[in-house]
């Protein structure tokens, strides 16, 4: 996938950019963090992968609607099909009703993906007890 062709461009944290932030804040380490920009001046994120304490070595990738969200999607689906390729065994994370991803600590992996854990539902305004993966 070019993302040159969506008029975007990947901007990532060195690994050593990641280990002085580790050693200055060691409740914030990650491996990963990397943000797709739109416009030369970064005046739009649309996407990002990184990983944070609670899930280290395990990337999460999460996606904007953006100012457009025809283009978004587009780029969404076409970094999703490459990923699978590359890495198959890629699973779903749910989304909560304001748009965020629940914290790692309140998730379940099926094998369809990732479940809000029925006793933490209620803390993210759900209506049953699981929220299915997007």
């Amino acid at each position: 996938m070019r993302i040159s062709a969506y008029a975007m461009h990947v901007g990532s944290e060195s690994t050593q950019d990641l280990a002085q932030e580790t050693k200055v804040k060691p409740a914030f380490e990650r491996t990963m963090n990397a943000m797709v920009w739109r416009r030369a001046n970064d005046d739009e994120a649309v996407a990002s992968a990184m990983d944070q304490p609670d899930h280290l070595g395990q990337v999460w990738i999460m996606f904007s609607r953006g100012k457009e969200p025809q283009l978004t999607t587009r780029l969404r689906q076409s970094a999703m099909r490459e990923i699978m390729l590359r890495w198959p065994d890629t699973v779903s994370l749910p989304i909560i009703p304001n748009g965020a991803i629940p914290l790692r600590g309140d998730l379940i992996q099926t094998q369809n993906g990732y479940i809000i854990n029925p006793s933490a539902a209620h803390q993210y305004e759900l209506q049953g007890a699981e929220k299915q993966p997007h």
